[in-house]
């Protein structure tokens, strides 16, 4: 079975790619996973205590085999947060200003060679996505495939979208993993 077709089984849009590249690199630190105060897995209770009421609420679908994955995306001035309703966690993070980093230093604005740096070892892998934009991934040390950090370059080589994907290993809520415990499986997004 394919990976797309796993991660589809499992209620993760996995976003449409012309033949990506296969790489066998250093991973993203876990610590990558988050964006100003906001972690992959987070709580949504968590997320709306700290960082109030959104600009705006929409729910929305995922759309599997033959399964919908309801979420619920939040807007905030700097960033949009997608929470899945299945686990009632944070599943995807966009950054929508350079207001804000990702625990290792990523934020919008940044050359690419800056990107690099910040993430030594790891081997940004190119890919179409569905608007024709080469996006640039790279894995979780935690997670699986399905863990990602989705970089999108302009003509100038500056970093001009920033998405963090997937699922991680269960947290609490300052986002120290748990012992012993499962995979936290949340919802992914559609690119």
């Amino acid at each position: 079975m394919s990976i797309a077709v796993t991660a589809i089984l499992l209620g993760i849009a996995w976003p449409s790619l012309s033949a990506p590249a296969e790489s066998k690199s250093a991973c993203v630190p876990i610590a990558t996973f988050s964006l100003g105060s906001v972690r992959i897995g987070m709580r949504a209770d968590s997320l709306l205590a700290q960082l109030g009421r959104p600009l705006e609420t929409r729910r929305d679908t995922t759309a599997g085999e033959d399964w919908l994955f309801p979420l619920v995306r939040h807007r905030y001035r700097d960033l949009e947060v997608t929470i899945s309703q299945a686990s009632g966690r944070v599943s995807e993070i966009k950054a929508l200003t350079s207001a804000l980093t990702t625990g290792t230093g990523l934020r919008l604005g940044m050359s690419r060679h800056d990107v690099e740096r910040s993430m030594p070892g790891v081997r940004l892998v190119a890919s179409t996505n569905d608007a024709g934009q080469t996006a640039y991934t790279a894995e979780a040390c935690a997670g699986g495939r399905a863990t990602d950090i989705w970089l999108v370059f302009d003509a100038r080589s500056v970093l001009t979208q920033l998405q963090l994907v997937g699922f991680l290993p269960s947290t609490d809520d300052q986002g120290r993993l748990l012992p012993n415990k499962p995979l936290l499986l949340t919802n992914a997004f559609l690119w």
